[in-house]
C-alpha cells in the first residue's frame, strides 16, 4: 500500500485517478467502458479483458438490468407502449453505446452490432458469455446481498487504506458480512 500499488481514498481526485491516467487499471462492469473511453477523449488507449477463470469456473456474469414500466393508471397506454418497445429496440441499444456512452439495453442485435463493437470489443464478448448461459446471481436465502455488501464495503476499505493488514482483519470481515448473512429474512 505504502507503495502506491493501489490507491487510498486520500489519492483521489476529480474525475476518478483512471480517467486521469494515474491508475493502471480498474476492475468494473462492461457498460463503465464505454463512458470511460468518452471521458479520457482518446488522451491515452484503454482495453479490457475479463478477469480470470478461477477454480469455481466463471465469475462475475450475473446479469442485471434495468426496466421500464408502464403507470396501470396512464391515460395513454398505446402510446406507452410503443415508446417501452422503441426503449427495447436493437436501434435504441444500439444508439445507447454510439449517442449516449452507455452500455447496449438487453436487445441482443445491440450488443452484437459491429459499429457497437468497434466503440469497445466487450460488448460482443459479454454476448457471447450471455447466450452460453451465467451463473445464477448469488443472492443469499435471506436476501440481504445489498446489506452485506456494505458491510464488506465500509469493512474491507479499513485494509485498503492501509489502517488494518490483510493478515490481521480478513476474519473480521468475514465475520461482520456473515453476522448480515444470518439474519432473518426481511418481512
Amino acid at each position: 500500500m505504502d507503495d502506491k500499488v493501489h490507491p487510498r481514498k486520500a489519492d483521489a481526485i476529480d474525475g476518478g485517478l483512471f480517467v486521469a491516467g494515474l491508475c493502471a487499471t480498474s476492475a468494473d462492469i462492461v457498460g463503465q467502458v464505454a463512458w470511460s473511453l468518452a471521458t479520457i477523449d482518446n488522451k491515452f488507449a484503454i482495453d479490457a479483458a475479463l478477469l480470470p477463470v478461477g477454480p469455481e469456473g466463471r465469475q462475475g456474469t450475473c446479469y442485471s438490468g434495468n426496466m421500464h414500466m408502464i403507470n396501470s393508471k396512464t391515460a395513454h397506454p398505446e402510446e406507452a407502449w410503443d415508446l417501452m418497445k422503441l426503449f427495447s429496440s436493437g436501434e435504441a441499444g444500439v444508439s445507447m453505446v454510439l449517442d449516449g456512452n452507455l452500455q447496449p439495453n438487453g436487445h441482443k442485435s445491440a450488443w452484437t452490432d459491429a459499429k457497437v463493437n468497434e466503440v469497445n470489443h466487450m460488448f460482443g464478448v459479454t454476448d457471447a458469455l450471455l447466450t452460453a448461459g451465467i451463473e445464477p446471481f448469488p443472492m443469499p436465502k435471506n436476501t440481504r446481498f445489498t446489506e452485506a455488501n456494505t458491510v464488506f464495503q465500509n469493512e474491507i476499505d479499513l485494509i485498503w487504506e492501509g489502517n488494518e493488514t490483510f493478515d490481521n482483519y480478513a476474519a473480521t470481515v468475514e465475520e461482520r458480512v456473515n453476522a448480515v448473512l444470518q439474519l432473518e429474512r426481511p418481512t
